[in-house]
């Protein structure tokens, strides 16, 4: 649907959020303060509320309408710093701009004050989800990440006629899913093209010691650069934690605490410095740990590259295509140029996926694990569980319908679940299961269904 093609409250109405009725908002100042002191007052009755009158609620729905209300309020913050500008008030206050004295006012931190700054800045520009934001149906992280994406001047022509795909993604994805979808659209945009050269001779890393005596290391790396390390970090840290739990597990047996185990920023800590150590002690004839970093692409973006480094010229793309893929199998997004050209000369596995999801194509790299786990892990980023966020690589492959039953073991049957939820499925306190559309769900045992994380077709 083309923008031309919206009014605004068809346009919410389009992707199911809200009833397509126009609101009326206040008419002069008398009304705003009246209509601020009474939404005022009904909070702080709210807030007051004894912690029993909640336990019998809809906590689920109340959760939504609470976010709803934020939204808005945050909608109105950012119309009231435009106006502290245009009105003159930083002049007579003598600071520098509306931001800077709502910032003084609010006694907020410059980076919520310069984040609201953003989304009003893009919100002017916006008007398909300026009139989301208002109405509470585009959430406040959504406008936010919306608003820093208007900051760069090159997307806001492709931004400007995109504004229905946001709100779409902002109404059905979590946000981490909405920032990656986010995140691949940036990367189809003309913008990046040379993202690949710039990160390439900005590239840098620092070790400093702080005056304790501590020592701080940064880093800033190429797209694919940066994921095959991360995928290293993680299989040391694995390691680490399998060592660990052993050695504790045989000390104190049923009685071990959690409190006991190092926590996840020491592990990490202490496994890159097991790589370090290794390092150091390498002779030339060690043997790896087999790490394989998984690039997955879309047939369409694969053979768009080859066409254009091959002589032939890349065929048009759809700006902002759903089947748009160009990530790591835990969803970090990589630049299609480096991305591209790596999986051909480098120990990078590649994987060719449709819009459907099937994995049409698999590289000569070896494989570390057996290729029906990997064929389940390429079409999740995370784990199926409701809500959960653990990623693919670090998740265990289940059979959605058990072996016990008759289950087979192929992709179509296996699902990646942490720990924590595939016991809940063993134990049947909560049940997953899928729709004809693909996407998962889970019951608990009174029959309620929860949306789990979404599957997309396109990945």
């Amino acid at each position: 649907m083309e923008v031309s093609d919206f009014s605004l409250p068809a346009a919410a109405g389009a992707v199911g959020l809200v009833d397509a009725e126009e609101d009326e908002g206040l008419v002069d100042a008398a009304a705003v303060r009246s209509a601020v002191a009474g939404v005022r007052a009904g909070l702080r009755s709210l807030a007051l509320t004894d912690r029993a009158v909640l336990a019998g609620m809809d906590l689920p729905g109340l959760v939504g309408e609470l976010e709803a209300v934020s939204s808005s309020l945050d909608s109105l913050k950012c119309n009231v710093m435009v106006m502290l500008e245009v009105d003159g008030w930083h002049g007579l206050m003598g600071l520098g701009s509306g931001r800077f004295v709502y910032r003084h006012v609010a006694q907020i931190s410059g980076a919520s004050a310069f984040g609201l700054f953003e989304t009003s800045v893009a919100m002017r520009e916006l008007s398909i989800c300026d009139w989301g934001f208002r109405r509470g149906v585009l959430g406040v992280d959504q406008a936010r990440r919306i608003g820093r994406l208007w900051s760069n001047p090159a997307y806001r022509g492709p931004l400007q006629v995109s504004q229905d795909r946001f709100m779409d993604w902002a109404a059905r994805l979590s946000f981490k899913d909405f920032e990656r979808r986010v995140d691949r659209w940036c990367r189809q945009s003309d913008a990046m093209v040379d993202t690949d050269t710039r990160t390439e001779h900005t590239r840098a890393a620092s070790m400093r010691q702080n005056r304790d005596g501590s020592w701080l290391l940064s880093a800033r790396l190429g797209s694919v650069t940066g994921a095959k390390m991360k995928t290293v970090l993680q299989k040391f840290c694995e390691g680490e934690f399998n060592y660990e739990w052993s050695l504790l597990n045989e000390q104190y047996g049923p009685d071990l605490a959690p409190e006991r185990l190092r926590t996840v920023a020491q592990r990490r800590a202490d496994a890159l410095f097991e790589i370090f150590d290794r390092a150091a002690a390498y002779s030339g004839g060690a043997k790896g740990m087999g790490v394989t970093t998984i690039i997955k692409l879309d047939p369409q973006t694969f053979e768009r590259w080859l066409a254009a480094n091959g002589g032939g010229g890349p065929g048009p793309d759809l700006p902002g295509r759903d089947s748009f893929c160009c990530e790591t199998i835990d969803g970090d997004q990589l630049n299609v140029n480096e991305a591209c050209s790596t999986v051909l000369v480098n120990a990078f596995r590649r994987a060719v996926v449709s819009a459907d999801g099937v994995t049409l194509d698999l590289g000569e790299k070896r494989f570390f694990t057996g290729l029906t786990r990997l064929a389940v892990q390429i079409n999740h980023n995370t784990c199926t569980g409701m809500g959960c966020e653990v990623p693919t690589t670090q998740s265990q492959i289940d059979h959605h319908i058990r072996h016990a039953d008759r289950g087979g073991t192929n992709p179509n049957n296996g699902v990646p679940r942490c720990g924590i939820h595939n016991r809940d499925k063993e134990k049947r306190r909560r049940i997953p299961w899928r729709d004809q559309n693909g996407s998962w769900w889970t019951s608990d045992p009174g029959g309620t269904k929860y949306p789990g994380p979404p599957t997309p077709k396109a990945p």
